[in-house]
This record gives structure tokens, C-alpha cells and sequence, in this order.
């Protein structure tokens, strides 16, 4: 969704491209580096592969992009705006983005060593503690490794809100994003005001 109000040039991405966000306590300018800014989670409905067509319909001038139903973030790691609001009603999911944002090494790390160790047993296990209090770092990570370990990418929670899709990974076991999809990922995030909330109040 994007918000022509105050309308302001914004050119295709194209190369290399500064942009501002904040790091720990200070501010400090981050890259985004287009060739590996894209997806890192699976998602019902995604739009990776009609990213690039959707790209191309987008106008040429507007002030913010807003998506309002985030999910994968496909359109938005394809577009790569300036400047953007980010949200889903899903908290967990919320939570994930603004922590690969902040630590994405670290994430990148502990999911590496989730799929080492990836297995069903390891999976079953995993599963029952995702919905347990812990570190937004480590949930986070568990997220991802869960996101590309279960069935089809898919996201549900029973009655209780506890996560209950099957394991199912691909063939070649779960295809945890690199160090180098995270780090680019988190830089292009940082463009973005990232929310927990519904469309109604992202778009207001």
C-alpha cells in the first residue's frame, strides 16, 4: 500500500544505497545490499514469485509504503522504499522482524546451529517450548528454524496458542537463511517502522 499524501521522488532501487537507522545507543549509517536484501521466512501467501512483476506496477513517486499484512515481506524486500510502515497481527512474527533487525548475527547463529541439529525428535522438542518466556533473541531464532522446519511454511496455534504445524522440511532439511540474507535483510528492515497491529491502525 502506498501513501501519496506529500508526494516525494523515489526511484527503483538500483546497486548499492545509505540509508539511516539505529544501532545500540547511537545512530550509525547501514547499507543495504540489494543482490541478498529478500525473504528469509516461508509464508502462506507469499508473493516472492510475483514480486518482481509487482515491483514494476508500483509509482514512480509517493511519500511511504505501507504493509499493513506483512507475513514474508516479499513486495518489500523487492521494492526496497525509503521510507515504510511494516506490521501483522501476528505478534510473533512482529517480534521476529525487530529482532533480526537489532541482532542479526546472533540470530543468524543460533538458527545455523538449530539445523544441525534438526531432526523430528529435535523438532517435537523445539515445538514445545516456542510459546514458553524466554529471549526475544532466542525466540526469534526458533522462529526461523521452525518456520523452514515445519509443514509447508505454514503458521497455526491451537485453541491455547501454542504452535501446531507438523515437521516437514524440505528434502534437503530446513533451508535456514545465511548469515549474509540475515545481515542484508536487517539492513533494508531498518528503512521501516516495524508494528504489532491490525490494518486499521497501520493505515490510519
Amino acid at each position: 500500500m502506498l501513501k501519496r499524501r506529500f508526494s516525494s521522488s523515489t526511484k527503483k532501487p538500483t546497486g548499492e544505497k545509505r540509508i539511516r537507522g539505529n544501532v545500540g545507543e547511537g545512530r550509525k549509517t547501514v547499507v543495504c545490499v540489494e543482490s541478498f536484501s529478500r525473504p528469509f521466512l516461508r509464508w502462506a501467501g507469499g508473493k516472492q514469485k510475483l514480486a518482481s512483476s509487482l515491483v514494476e506496477l508500483a509509482p514512480a513517486r509517493y511519500n511511504r509504503y505501507f504493509e499493513p499484512f506483512f507475513g514474508g515481506g516479499a513486495v518489500y524486500f523487492a521494492l526496497r522504499p525509503k521510507r515504510a510502515v511494516i506490521s501483522d497481527v501476528n505478534t510473533e512474527l512482529i517480534s521476529c522482524y525487530q529482532q533480526v533487525r537489532a541482532h542479526p548475527k546472533l540470530i543468524a547463529s543460533l538458527v545455523q546451529r538449530y539445523a544441525r541439529q534438526d531432526s523430528p525428535a529435535f523438532f517435537y522438542r523445539m515445538r514445545e517450548t516456542l510459546s514458553q518466556r524466554g529471549s526475544r533473541i532466542g525466540r526469534a531464532a526458533k522462529f526461523i528454524y521452525m518456520n523452514k522446519a515445519a509443514f509447508n511454511g505454514i503458521y497455526r496455534v491451537n485453541m491455547q496458542g501454542k504452535f501446531n504445524v507438523p515437521y516437514g522440511p524440505s528434502q534437503s532439511g530446513p533451508a535456514v537463511p545465511t548469515r549474509k540474507v540475515l545481515v542484508a535483510a536487517a539492513k533494508c528492515l531498518w528503512r521501516a517502522r516495524i508494528v504489532s497491529a491490525d490494518f486499521v491502525k497501520t493505515t490510519k
